[in-house]
């Protein structure tokens, strides 16, 4: 992935990117995580539709429900995507700096 490959580079200049490679691998984790819950969600979202024992609200605020959680696992994961990327700012190779000939 492109943050990966980033980092990879980063770390061939020398630089330490262990905190990054740490928060990328708990990013990935909460992606894991949010990809199983739509998942999960998809199913009971199913589920709920087919129940015909449920009123319409009470289905809408069953289905509201589901999207909260899901909706949170992706923020979750976005917001760790994002604070690896910022953290990645300093990491980028210094442009060496050559005198200018004095005139």
């Amino acid at each position: 992935d492109k943050i990966g490959k980033r980092l990879d580079e980063a770390a061939k200049n020398g630089k330490d990117v262990t905190a990054q490679r740490a928060a990328l691998a708990a990013a990935r984790v909460s992606i894991a995580s949010a990809q199983q819950a739509v998942k999960d969600a998809s199913a009971q979202v199913e589920v709920i539709l087919a129940d015909t024992t449920l009123s319409a609200q009470d289905a809408k605020a069953k289905l509201q429900a589901l999207h909260k959680g899901v909706l949170e696992k992706l923020r979750v994961a976005h917001k760790q995507l994002v604070d690896v990327v910022v953290s990645m700012r300093g990491l980028k190779a210094s442009p060496s700096v050559s005198p200018t000939p004095a005139q």
